[in-house]
C-alpha cells in the first residue's frame, strides 16, 4: 500500500506532467472586465445586475480599459443573470481565490463597505475593515485585516484573498501577504443569496466608493507565486489574457505566465530547469512555483528535493518541530547520532512521543522510539546544580546572577560555594 506521503508526490508530478496553469484557466469560476456591461468573461454565463437609485452606471478608466465606478450610497453589481443560481460561488468545503483592482472615492462614513462578497459567516468577502483605511477578509474563519497598508489614497491597489479549508486564509494587497491565518476556513452553504460586486449580499447597505476593474474567481487555492504573477510587479495581468490562454511555442505554458517569470515564450521551455531545483519549468508553471527561486522557504532544501520528501515548499517547517525542513533532511543537527536524517513531516519522526527538537536537545535518538528522554525531562525549564557556578544546566540556558545588598541598589557579588547535597 502507498504511504500518504508518495501519493502526494505522485500526485503532484501527475499535475505537473499534465498540462501547466490548470488552475489559471480550469478552475476558473467568473471573470467580470466591467468595461462597459456585467457580462461574465470567463464564459461560464455567470453574468450581472447593476442595482441603485440612480440607474445609469458609470464606467470610467480602470486598470485595463474601464471599471465601473460606484456612487457609495446604493449602487451595486449582482451576479444574478445568465445561468447565475443563488450560491454558486460558495464553495462549500472547499477553496476560493478572488483576484480586483479597485480604488476609493475616498471612503466616507460607511462602515465596512464591501469590495466583492458572498455574505457574512462561514461565507467570505472582502471589505473595507469596519472605519479604517484598510481592507478585511473573512473566508470561513475569522478576519484577516491590513491595517498596516493604507488603500484609501484614490490610487489603484489589487488585492487577492485566498481561502483553503485544509491551509486557512491569506489577504495580499498590490502582491504582498498583509494577514494571514492557519485557522481551518469552512467555507458554509446557505444557498440564499447571490454574489456581489460593491456590496455584501447580507450587508446591502454598505455599497462600495470608488472603482472596481477586473473581478476574477477561482475554485482553488493560488499559491503566493500565482498571486504575484497576477499582480505583475503592478503591471497586471488582464483577465482576458488568462482566458484566451495562448501558448505560441506550444509548450502549454501560457505566454503571458512567461513573460512574467523570465521564461521564453517563443520557444519550448518545458523540459528546461531556469533555477536547477530539480523541477521542470512546465511543473513549476503547474504547480504554481517560482521558476526563478531554487529554494522558495529558504530552508536549505531546493524545491525538487521538498516535493520528493513531501514537503511544504512554501514552508521552512513543514511539521512544526522548530527544526527546518532543509535541517531535518540533512540531519546537521543530529550529531549524537551520525547526522542521520529525520522525517521533515513528521514532528515526531520515531513516534514516541517527544518531538525531534526536544530529542536532539536532550541526546537521545529522533528515529529511534526506544531512544527517549527521560520523562523526568518533560517540561523541564531550569536546573542549576550550584556546584560552583550559576550556570543553568538544562536547554533553557537561563543562567543565574549573584546580587548582593539591599533591593533597591542591588549589587553584583562573588557567591560562595559549600559541600550541599549533591557535589
Amino acid at each position: 500500500m502507498k504511504s500518504a506521503k508518495s501519493i502526494l508526490i505522485t500526485s503532484l508530478f501527475a499535475l505537473a506532467a499534465g498540462g501547466a496553469n490548470a488552475q489559471f484557466t480550469a478552475d476558473l469560476q467568473g471573470y467580470w472586465p466591467l468595461d462597459a456591461d456585467f457580462l461574465d468573461g470567463s464564459g461560464n454565463d455567470q453574468d450581472g445586475t447593476f442595482n441603485g437609485t440612480d440607474t445609469v452606471p458609470v464606467f470610467n478608466a480602470g486598470k485595463f480599459g474601464n471599471g465601473i465606478d460606484l456612487d457609495g450610497i446604493d449602487q451595486f453589481v449582482e451576479i444574478d443573470a445568465g445561468s447565475a443560481v443563488a450560491g454558486d460561488f460558495e464553495f462549500t468545503g472547499g477553496q476560493v481565490t478572488i483576484s480586483a483592482w479597485f480604488n476609493t472615492a475616498p471612503f466616507d462614513g460607511t462602515v465596512w463597505q464591501g469590495l466583492v462578497a458572498q455574505g457574512e459567516g462561514t461565507d467570505w468577502r472582502i471589505a473595507r475593515r469596519s472605519n479604517t483605511n484598510s481592507l478585511a477578509f473573512a473566508g470561513g474563519s475569522g478576519d484577516l485585516q491590513n491595517l498596516g497598508v493604507n488603500i484609501n489614497d484614490e490610487l489603484l491597489h489589487h488585492v487577492v484573498a485566498v481561502s483553503d479549508q485544509a491551509n486557512g486564509t491569506r489577504l495580499y494587497v498590490d502582491g504582498t501577504l498583509v494577514a494571514s491565518s492557519t485557522a481551518t476556513a469552512n467555507l458554509g452553504d446557505t444557498d440564499t443569496q447571490f454574489m456581489m460586486i460593491g456590496s455584501n449580499p447580507q450587508n446591502v447597505g454598505r455599497t462600495w466608493s470608488g472603482l472596481i476593474d477586473d473581478v476574477i474567481i477561482w475554485d482553488t487555492a493560488f499559491t503566493p507565486n500565482q498571486v504575484l504573477s497576477l499582480y505583475n510587479g503592478g503591471d497586471g495581468v488582464e483577465g482576458s489574457t488568462i482566458v484566451a490562454n495562448v501558448s505560441a511555442d506550444g509548450d502549454t505554458m501560457p505566454d503571458w505566465w512567461e513573460d512574467v517569470n523570465g521564461l521564453d515564450s517563443a520557444i519550448d521551455d518545458s523540459a528546461l530547469d531556469l533555477d536547477s531545483d530539480g523541477l521542470t519549468n512546465l511543473q513549476e508553471s503547474t504547480l504554481g512555483f517560482d521558476p526563478n527561486n531554487p529554494d522558495m522557504d529558504g530552508d536549505g532544501l531546493l524545491d525538487g528535493a521538498e516535493i520528493a520528501a513531501g514537503s511544504d515548499p512554501f514552508n521552512s517547517d513543514s511539521d512544526g518541530d522548530t527544526l527546518s525542513d532543509g535541517d531535518e533532511v540533512s540531519g546537521v543537527l543530529n550529531t549524537a547520532f551520525s547526522n542521520e536524517a529525520t522525517d521533515p513531516t513528521l514532528s515526531d519522526s520515531d513516534g514516541d512521543g517527544t518531538d525531534d527538537a526536544s530529542e536532539i536537545t536532550n541526546g537521545t535518538n529522533p528515529n529511534d522510539p526506544a531512544s527517549a528522554p527521560s520523562t523526568w525531562l518533560n517540561g523541564l525549564v531550569g536546573y542549576w546544580p550550584f556546584d560552583g557556578d550559576l550556570t543553568d544546566s538544562s536547554a533553557t540556558g537561563a543562567d543565574g546572577e549573584f546580587i548582593t545588598g539591599p533591593g533597591t541598589a542591588p549589587v553584583v557579588g562573588t557567591p560562595t560555594y559549600v559541600s550541599g547535597m549533591f557535589g
